[in-house]
């Protein structure tokens, strides 16, 4: 021991602050940008007129679903509550309700073979 004071710079640091938990239905994600289309919409406005957009996990957050541009999708509210829609009913061995569009089917379908994949389907949210 030499007598003298530990240097500041030698302490170990605490490790950086955890980034805040990503919430469903986000309009902006970092590395990702600003939802500001509907991928589920068969024109820009056809059938509806969405009031927001928002990011939609493809695989449920829930079920292991990351938070990275190949498991986002920007939807309209409107689709985004349809998609969850099919997907709980398809984790409940149902079709889901009926007159929604082939890319709504679609995503739920995608987000629904990711988690029977991850073995995770019963944790499938009921956010509809």
């Amino acid at each position: 021991m030499s007598g003298a004071p530990p240097d500041p710079g030698s302490a170990a640091q605490p490790p950086p602050p955890l980034p805040p938990p990503v919430r469903p239905g986000l309009t902006s994600q970092p590395g990702v940008g600003q939802a500001s289309r509907c991928a589920a919409s068969r024109t820009l406005f056809g059938s509806h007129r969405p009031s927001r957009f928002v990011w939609h996990h493809i695989q449920p957050q829930a079920t292991g679903g990351k938070t990275e541009p190949a498991n986002l999708v920007s939807l309209c509210d409107n689709c985004h509550y349809s998609v969850h829609a099919v997907l709980w009913a398809l984790a409940h061995g149902e079709s889901g309700p009926g007159g929604l569009s082939r890319k709504v089917r679609a995503l739920a379908q995608q987000g629904y073979a990711a988690a029977v994949a991850a073995g995770t389907v019963a944790k499938i949210p009921h956010e509809a």
